[in-house]
């Protein structure tokens, strides 16, 4: 085994899914994630906050996790900022603060957002959240290549896709484009997708990636 892949195999990731929508959507981004970091040689956990009812539940099962583990940097996912639905106009922001607030308060490792949602807006969300570091797009290709050049204690400002905080607000990298051809197919048996089938949810299949159109209602071209 490659001394890389040594140093790499001795850090634990947390994904973190907080979407609480429903009907249930299974987080299809955290397994294609999680495939793309265990094929770096990276542990993987994912934390599924979609069953959770209220604050409490959410608040448990973090406190449950980390009763337990301990890791060397957090991902979450954020699939939208809203309900897109006129009569509720949930804005989902603030509820996904309470959860990140939950998690700093176990671990002070390096937090990442990521996601469509995150994408329409990433400067506004991390300022919001009190963070320093996302990725907009695609990640398979961009949150391994940060963690590893965290892991080996180099410079990362330089990684496709990359938001981080500067002297002055934030810089975002442009994005990396990914050749879906040449990347393998992902295992998905990160996500309990039969839990989400049985709860009344549905599942994900990706037929496309992207879109060359600039529609202003919608998310892909700036998340793929």
């Amino acid at each position: 085994m490659c001394p890389e892949r040594e140093t790499a195999l001795a850090h634990r990731v947390l994904l973190v899914n907080p979407n609480q929508m429903k009907p249930p959507v299974a987080p299809l981004a955290l397994d294609y994630l999680d495939s793309a970091l265990s094929e770096s040689g990276f542990v993987v956990d994912l934390l599924d906050l979609c069953f959770c009812q209220n604050t409490e539940d959410f608040t448990a099962e973090i406190d449950r996790y980390f009763a337990s583990n301990s890791v060397f940097a957090i991902a979450i996912t954020l699939r939208n900022t809203d309900d897109t639905c006129f009569n509720t106009q949930d804005f989902f922001i603030p509820r996904i603060k309470k959860i990140i607030d939950s998690i700093r308060a176990h671990s002070s490792d390096p937090l990442i957002l990521g996601g469509s949602g995150f994408s329409t807006m990433p400067e506004a969300i991390l300022q919001y959240c009190s963070l320093d570091i996302g990725i907009w797009g695609e990640g398979e290709y961009s949150l391994p290549l940060l963690l590893t050049k965290m892991a080996g204690g180099e410079d990362y400002h330089g990684v496709p896709g990359l938001v981080y905080r500067v002297t002055k607000g934030y810089r975002r990298n442009p994005s990396e484009y990914l050749d879906l051809k040449n990347m393998a197919a992902p295992e998905r048996n990160a996500v309990d997708n039969r839990r989400y089938f049985l709860e009344g949810g549905m599942g994900n299949i990706e037929a496309k990636r992207g879109c060359p159109k600039r529609c202003i209602y919608c998310a892909d071209p700036l998340a793929k």
